[in-house]
């Protein structure tokens, strides 16, 4: 997975898309080292990018993230592909999703370590849950029903 500045336009946070071709995509540049550079007060969306090489589809999810230092999050927010959500990326396409990371005015600290742990999982647990968390629920169970 490696992370792209988006291409000029209005990008909604949470769009996915394959492509054949990365210049079909909504990204522009790779940025480097996967590194990003905000400031206090700012938000900033870019583009996660997956290159399915193999010549098997490939199915995944991402575990919540983890940030670093913990003490330091308060104040940070990230809209990003840990949703419960199997992605599916076919043999020879592109896989990538619009995100959205937000830093408050008030964030203490200088630096945040984001990690996403990518697991890859089978077809048949990838169709399961290709429809999210929500799919699997079962709304008579809910405690918001009688």
């Amino acid at each position: 997975m490696k992370i792209y500045e988006l291409k000029p336009g209005k990008w909604s946070v949470w769009k996915i898309g394959t492509v054949v071709d990365l210049k079909d995509a909504p990204v522009a540049t790779e940025i480097p080292g996967s590194i990003l550079l905000m400031k206090k007060g700012q938000k900033k969306r870019f583009a996660l990018v997956y290159k399915n090489t193999t010549d098997k589809t490939i199915y995944f999810f991402a575990a919540h993230h983890i940030v670093k230092p913990a003490e330091d999050t308060l104040g940070f927010n990230f809209l990003c592909l840990c949703t419960n959500h199997v992605y599916k990326v076919s043999p020879g396409q592109t896989w990538y999703r619009i995100v959205e990371l937000r830093l408050a005015r008030d964030l203490d600290g200088n630096a945040l370590d984001v990690l996403h742990q990518l697991i890859k999982v089978d077809a048949a647990r990838g169709e399961r849950f290709k429809g999210g968390m929500h799919a699997q629920m079962d709304p008579s169970e809910s405690e918001d029903h009688p």
